[in-house]
């Protein structure tokens, strides 16, 4: 069984994985195995380290045109905690469309997503080009107020009721150097162009989701094979070994069933990326969380083995 000391020298992301797909037996206020106190030893602290240790970038994807720009933040180790896919317009008007911003679960509640948006209110400003938002969040939700507190306004007094009421609720940000006034008939085209858009738009974020994922499930996996190391080594087949890879594949199963269901995906990202070792595939399933791992003791009577 693998030590408590073993766990503390885990990175927090594998530590972060580990506990994402310990979900059912989280649900409950005690936890029984000394195994899973050590995963949650100094993790809050970990946490705010990683975060206020962390750099901001932009990425360009290169690999076609009209392809998405990508705000992103990541820890000193490259881990991934928050982000913001944009799309370039460059007519009639310098305009980014603003796809959606995303924080890595763990690291919200962190300003990372107050930090993203202001990022981009700079990028905007330096490029002296419009922000556009096509805000599906409900305005009694607190994210809502990021926008507006940082310089983004409403559309409705910016274009035509006609296209707020195909599209959704847009806000704008119009940077210091632009006058609305010089915006304004300019505004109308580019929201009828992102109309038209829209379907090659998802299929374009389909693919990003895709991407991610796959990355995840990788990641997963690999850290699945760092906290068994030494099960998996001597070929241990314990219940709680059992019961996560379980979970792993049922999720990845999902996954799969979830991909031809997206619009447009073509299936250029492979789960065959994937190698899952022979010993991996050898492990019998277990659906059910593990007795002993939460809760009281239980007493069972009648046959243990049919049990």
């Amino acid at each position: 069984m693998l030590k408590g000391k073993k766990i503390r020298d885990m990175n927090l992301n594998e530590r972060l994985l580990i506990l994402g797909l310990m979900e059912d037996v989280l649900k409950e206020k005690k936890h029984k195995t000394q195994k899973i106190k050590d995963l949650f030893e100094n993790l809050g602290d970990l946490i705010n380290n990683t975060v206020s240790g962390s750099k901001i970038s932009i990425i360009k994807d290169f690999s076609q045109a009209n392809a998405f720009h990508t705000i992103q933040v990541s820890s000193e180790e490259g881990t991934q905690l928050a982000r913001l896919h944009m799309m370039y317009f460059k007519k009639p008007i310098s305009a980014y469309y603003l796809v959606y911003v995303e924080v890595q679960y763990p690291y919200r509640k962190k300003g990372l997503g107050t930090r993203v948006i202001n990022h981009f209110n700079s990028f905007l400003e330096q490029k002296s080009s419009i922000g556009i938002l096509d805000n599906v969040i409900p305005k009694d939700d607190p994210t809502y107020d990021i926008y507006l507190k940082n310089g983004w306004q409403s559309a409705t007094q910016l274009i035509s009721p006609e296209l707020i009421k195909k599209g959704g609720d847009y806000m704008f940000y119009i940077p210091s150097k632009l006058e609305i006034t010089d915006v304004k008939g300019s505004l109308n085209k580019i929201i009828y162009h992102i109309h038209r858009r829209k379907t090659y738009i998802h299929m374009r974020e389909n693919e990003s989701m895709v991407q991610k994922t796959l990355s995840e499930f990788m990641e997963i996996y690999s850290a699945l094979c760092t906290y068994f190391k030494e099960e998996l080594r001597t070929n241990t087949h314990t219940p709680l070994l059992r019961y996560m890879f379980t979970r792993f594949a049922t999720k990845l199963i999902s996954f799969r069933r979830r991909i031809s269901e997206l619009i447009g995906y073509t299936g250029g990202e492979s789960l065959e990326q994937l190698r899952i070792s022979e010993e991996v595939k050898a492990i019998p399933i277990q659906s059910y969380t593990p007795r002993g791992l939460t809760g009281p003791s239980e007493l069972i009577y009648g046959d243990l083995n049919l049990y």
